[in-house]
């Protein structure tokens, strides 16, 4: 092997690495779906939470292998932009909350 640890970005252009993330994402997106279906009999669905979990997972480590692969990705940027959408999507939820106060729906 040359003594050089070969990745799959050896053998994939960057287009098809793409198309990888959007199948991934969409089949986390479907793993969500049938997660969320567990959690009440609105919409039953044949599989268990666990089982419904335990896809969630393996579609989500899809997703972080296939990004990964790209090169792309600045982990510290990312970081901070999920700090700051963490940040205004609680701040939203908190002015939702009190709004609601406002109006007599708490």
């Amino acid at each position: 092997m040359n003594g050089r640890k070969r990745e799959i970005k050896d053998f994939l252009p960057t287009w098809e690495l793409l198309a990888m993330v959007a199948e991934e994402a969409a089949e986390l997106a479907q793993a969500a779906l049938k997660l969320r279906r567990t959690l009440d009999d609105l919409n039953p669905t044949r599989i268990t939470f666990d089982e419904a979990l335990a896809n969630f997972n393996e579609e989500w480590a899809d997703v972080l292998l296939s990004v990964r692969q790209l090169n792309l990705i600045d982990e510290n940027l990312v970081l901070n932009i999920m700090q700051q959408k963490k940040e205004r999507w609680l701040n939203h939820l908190i002015e939702n909350e009190e709004e609601g106060k406002k109006n007599g729906n708490a």
